[in-house]
This record gives structure tokens, C-alpha cells and sequence, in this order.
């Protein structure tokens, strides 16, 4: 017989949420990365590629790209394209139609006939243009070529029609050229691409070329499922040396620059992320066991201080997901932690003295959430045991011990969904927790929003120290910890 169940056996315990849901199937998908990868590696047929055509080229010799573009003021005209009378506007319409146009000067079209001509009894094509935003953030931004304004995927287990279909085109097509990278062998995601150009007209001097990848059906599945184009695109926005380098080349201003590419919402926030951040450049945490996904831990540069019973490694907090398999994993930036990813939580190896003292984290984002927690795994497994301290969508703040675990003889400690706690006109906050006498007080951009707070029940007091850490529920990206500092009072 079914039992009919009543709201309060849906509880917090057996949370998971849809979007949990969405981000396990991520999860999984990511994990068949590596054995897809190994079967990549070693498909016979690959290595029926012209190896002659098989090149490590230094694409900005070869291809249009950011130094033609910033030398010859490209983006100064380029609204002239467009019919639409906002400037705005009509600097990305026109930039959608130069490339269009472009394509039919340089007399590409035979090049996309043949990929099409792709799709047949030995496998399938993916194609696609790039829009006109990502052309001026790779152009301007990254300071890269025209290599994959038109990107397609070729879809098989099998490559042998495709590299006979590719030399009977070399052969019968004049003024084509193309080269192959092979970056077989390497970590995660390394397809072999192709390299497509009509060399009949150039312009500036320079080519544009057309990217095709070779990918197998796992691979094409693992890609649609799992969620790392996501931090593979925050990734690619790369505003590193050789981009400023270039720029100043040039003698031209690189923040200037992002401040003109603020063409609508998205690309303003994208410039905001490139002028506030720095060098926006996504690095993934190391593992500690490189044959485990149990552990992942990340460091953070601390000053040596008496309140830390454990040492620093090598000058530096650890902060680790010790949980029995971690669901996300937080991510680096810039040596800038960013949480990622639903229900985790990464708190410090090193154990810290509960005496008055100061906690100090720098931050980006609407949302915060910290714990104190008796163990390192945040009582993942057995008692939830800790306290939680969140502060969500700017004004919502909601406190509660035994981390998550809301029973009816563990209530929630503290809820309030109308208290403004950040300066809306500071893009970096900063965070102050005063601890003492078993008490904690939150100083947020300089205004006190939380004072006195009991960490009675979280089960630290009684063990004289706790494990600080923070934790996400998200998706996407919804806190850069800058910093964390911790110091006597």
C-alpha cells in the first residue's frame, strides 16, 4: 500500500531542485570526458590525415586579426555597413554584414559547399557562424584572428571519406589552401581541427579561414549535456600580456577600447567583467589525487598567524571540497576563488582558534554565503554540523545551524528578506566578521547589517576551533572571492 505523503516529508533533507537535477546530468557527462578522449586518441583513421598538411602555425602571421583591425581603425567605420541610424546598434549590424560580405569577396562559398556536401552516409555536420559580439570580443578583446567565424563539426567514428574528400578538394580547387593542428594526446577537450582559406584575395595582406573539428558522436553528446562550454567561454574572454603588448603597439588604449565596446546589456557586462577583473583568465584547481574526483582543493595566500592550529601549505590557506564526491567544483581566476555549480561546500583544511578575532573577504557579486563547521566536510556525511550565514540577491539574509538540516528541534536561526546590504555603486565589496565570545557581527562596504550572533548550536565552541568555508547553490558563477583574511582583533 502507497502512503500518501504530506508537505513536511518533502523536506530539506531530500533536496535536490530541478535545476540539481540538470547539474548532476552536467556532472556525469563531464566525468566521461577522459574515457571518450582515450577512444579519440586512438582512431585508426585519423591517422589517415596528410601529414605533410599537419602544422604548428602561428595564426596571426597567416590570418586577418586584432592588429589589422586596431591598426586600420576598422571599428571606427564599421557602422557604415548598417542602415540602422543608432551607432550602437549599427557597429554590431554592421559588423554581421561585413563578415557576410567578406565571405562572398574572398570567394569562400565553395569551401562551405563542401562542408555541407559533408552530411552523407559517413557522417554528419555541425556548422555555424560566430555572431557578430563574440567576432569584437575575440577581435578586441582577445586580441586573436579570423579563424573560426565559421566553425563547423564533423561527426563520425570513422574519418577515412572525410580526408579523401579533403584531398580530392585540394586537388580540384585553385587558390586553397589548409592546414591541420593535432592536439591529440592532450587534456580534456583536444579535437583535431582543419584549417580552410580561399588565397585568391586577401585582406590587409591577411586570410580568413574556416575551422572544422573532428569529433566522434560521444563527444558531440558529452558537449550538448555537460555545462563546460560555460566556464570554457568565460575562459576564452582572456585579457592577457600579449593583448596589452599589442595595444600598446599600437599606442592605442586598451580600457578605452572596452569602454567603446559597451554596444548593449550583455556586452556591457562582459567589459565590466574585462575592466574590473583584470586579466579574466579561468584556471581550474588542482586536484590533490590526480586518480580521484573525491578531493579538489584550491589555495589562497595567507599571512602565518597564531590563530591557525594546522600550518599554511606553502604560504597559502586550503580550501578543499571534502565532501565524499564533490557535485562542482569551485575555480580559479586569476588565483580569485569563483564558486560554481550547485550544493558545495569548500571549507579550510586548516583548523582556526575561536578567539576574537577578525575575518576579512573581498568579494564580487550580489550573493555570499559562509560556514563555520567543526569538520572539513561540513558534516557531510553524519551530523550537519556548522552554522550557515547567506546573503542572497542583495537584501535577503537567512542564518541557520546544523548547515542545512532544518528539522522541527532545529529551526531556522534567523531569516529576514528586506535588509539592503550592499553599496550598489562598489563593484568589489568587502566583508567583516567580528568573532567573539562565541558571538559574530557582519560589517559589509563599511555598514554594520549583523551584530551579535549567537554560534551556539553549531557545534564549533565546544571543539575550541572551526573550519571556515563558503558554498553555492548556483549554476552559474555567483561569487568571486578576491581575498580572505584572517587576523587577531
Amino acid at each position: 500500500m502507497s502512503k500518501d505523503i504530506s508537505f513536511g516529508d518533502i523536506n530539506l533533507n531530500a533536496y535536490h531542485s530541478i535545476g540539481g537535477f540538470v547539474n548532476e546530468q552536467s556532472i556525469r557527462y563531464t566525468r566521461l570526458l577522459n574515457r571518450v578522449m582515450k577512444f579519440y586518441d586512438n582512431i585508426p583513421s585519423l591517422n589517415k590525415m596528410n601529414k605533410d598538411k599537419v602544422k604548428n602555425i602561428k595564426k596571426n602571421d597567416i590570418l586577418l586579426g586584432a592588429y589589422e583591425f586596431l591598426k586600420y581603425n576598422w571599428l571606427d567605420t564599421i557602422h557604415r555597413y548598417s542602415p540602422v541610424k543608432e551607432k550602437n546598434i549599427a557597429m554590431i549590424d554592421g559588423t554581421d554584414r561585413y563578415f557576410g560580405q567578406a565571405f562572398d569577396v574572398l570567394k569562400t562559398r565553395p569551401i562551405l559547399e563542401w562542408l555541407y556536401s559533408l552530411n552523407n552516409e559517413h557522417g554528419s555536420l555541425q556548422l555555424s557562424f560566430k555572431k557578430p559580439e563574440a567576432i569584437l570580443i575575440k577581435l578586441f578583446i582577445r586580441g586573436k584572428t579570423c579563424d573560426d567565424i565559421c566553425r563547423a563539426s564533423y561527426i563520425s567514428n570513422d574519418f577515412t571519406h572525410l580526408f579523401n574528400s579533403l584531398d580530392n578538394l585540394s586537388k580540384n580547387l585553385s587558390d586553397f589552401d589548409y592546414w591541420i593542428e593535432d592536439d591529440r594526446g592532450k587534456t580534456n577537450w583536444n579535437a583535431v581541427k582543419i584549417y580552410l582559406m580561399r588565397t585568391n584575395k586577401s585582406i590587409y595582406g591577411k586570410y580568413i579561414a574556416f575551422e572544422l573539428q573532428l569529433i566522434t558522436p560521444e563527444m558531440l553528446i558529452i558537449k550538448n549535456q555537460s555545462t563546460n562550454h560555460v566556464n570554457y567561454e568565460r575562459m576564452r574572454l582572456a585579457r592577457d600580456a600579449n593583448v596589452l603588448d599589442l595595444y600598446n603597439s599600437l599606442n592605442i588604449n586598451f580600457d578605452e577600447m572596452c569602454s567603446r565596446l559597451k554596444l548593449n546589456d550583455e556586452m556591457c557586462d562582459l567589459m565590466d567583467i574585462v575592466l574590473n577583473l583584470g586579466n579574466f583568465v579561468e584556471m581550474k584547481g588542482q586536484f590533490v589525487s590526480k586518480d580521484s574526483y573525491e578531493t579538489h582543493e584550491i589555495s589562497m595566500k595567507h599571512n602565518e598567524s597564531s590563530l591557525l592550529l594546522d600550518p599554511l601549505e606553502e604560504g597559502s590557506l586550503i580550501f578543499g571540497s571534502y565532501q565524499k564526491i564533490p557535485e562542482t567544483k569551485f575555480q580559479i581566476i586569476n588565483g580569485k576563488m569563483i564558486c560554481v555549480g550547485s550544493c558545495n561546500h569548500y571549507l579550510t583544511k586548516q583548523r582556526i582558534k575561536i578567539e576574537a578575532l577578525t575575518i576579512k573577504v573581498t568579494f564580487i557579486g550580489n550573493d555570499i554565503t559562509l560556514q563555520y563547521s567543526p569538520s572539513p566536510d561540513c558534516g557531510w556525511v553524519g551530523k550537519h554540523q556548522g552554522q550557515t550565514v547567506g546573503f542572497s540577491k542583495g537584501h535577503d539574509i537567512w542564518i541557520r545551524n546544523k548547515i542545512y538540516n532544518i528539522t522541527d528541534d532545529n529551526p531556522q536561526v534567523y531569516y529576514n528578506n528586506n535588509i539592503p546590504y550592499l553599496d550598489k555603486d562598489k563593484y568589489i565589496h568587502e566583508m567583516i566578521v567580528i568573532m567573539c565570545d562565541g558571538y559574530t557581527s557582519y560589517t559589509i562596504d563599511g555598514k554594520e547589517i549583523l551584530n551579535h550572533i549567537s554560534l551556539q548550536g553549531a557545534e564549533i565552541i565546544e571543539q575550541d576551533f572551526f573550519h571556515l568555508g563558503f558554498c553555492c547553490w548556483s549554476e552559474k558563477p555567483v561569487t568571486t572571492i578576491l581575498n580572505v583574511e584572517i587576523t587577531n582583533l
